[in-house]
């Protein structure tokens, strides 16, 4: 199946973070369409952390632009929704971090 000039306009690259267990920070970049649900951004974050993720539970959470409130990003969204311009480059969008537990209450605020 060929990509249309179209279909190249909705591709965006994700700079995402997540905070591993030695408190080391994580950055990757990730392509994907607008027109995608936001489920396709977990499962390539799921893919790609797997080695880092106990359990594979995960949120996101936008933080760019940085004008905007952090929200928590729904999986049966569109990633239009979060994201309908093409991110500055140069900035974190998104961030991944556990779900709350009292064992791991110290990461959610460190990426709040």
């Amino acid at each position: 199946m060929a990509i249309t000039e179209n279909d190249n306009n909705d591709i965006i690259s994700l700079n995402l973070r997540f905070r591993n267990s030695q408190n080391r920070n994580v950055i990757f970049v990730i392509e994907v369409s607008k027109n995608d649900y936001v489920s396709a951004i977990a499962d390539r974050v799921r893919a790609i952390l797997a080695p880092h993720l106990r359990p594979h539970n995960f949120h996101l959470q936008q933080i760019y632009p940085t004008s905007i409130q952090r929200r928590r990003m729904q999986p049966e969204n569109l990633i239009s929704v979060y994201f309908p311009e093409n991110p500055d480059e140069d900035m974190i969008h998104i961030f991944v971090y556990p779900p709350l537990s009292p064992n791991n209450n110290f990461l959610y605020h460190a990426v709040e």
